[in-house]
């Protein structure tokens, strides 16, 4: 079992137990988990906050990012930024990595910028 959410401008609290959250085209704050199963964003902009017990955690960021919080503790995080961003972003995982895609070099468990 899994959800989508689109074209909204602000989503204060998706909680999933098991499956997979995704979340796209959202310009306002966003606040998503899953226990068992994957967290993915696409192209969010505002306060974004996503997090996973057990998975995968994503985000393409927008250029109206204010800040970012991606966590998951057996899983990885993945985050693409636009070119040009100005935002808080923490990061953090127990049992995976951090990918930043386009715009920052991180080699870590955990990140704060």
């Amino acid at each position: 079992m899994g959800g989508r959410v689109l074209d909204c401008t602000r989503i204060d609290d998706v909680e999933l137990v098991n499956g997979d959250i995704s979340i796209s085209d959202v310009r306002g704050d966003v606040d998503a988990s899953s226990v068992n199963g994957t967290v993915e964003g696409e192209r969010l902009g505002g306060d974004v906050a996503l997090s996973a017990v057990n998975g995968t955690v994503s985000l393409q960021a927008t250029s109206d990012v204010k800040s970012i919080r991606l966590n998951s503790v057996n899983g990885g995080v993945v985050l693409v930024l636009p070119k040009k961003f100005d935002a808080s972003i923490q990061a953090g995982t127990v049992h995976g990595s951090i990918r930043a895609v386009k715009g920052l070099d991180v080699d870590a468990t955990t990140f704060s910028g």
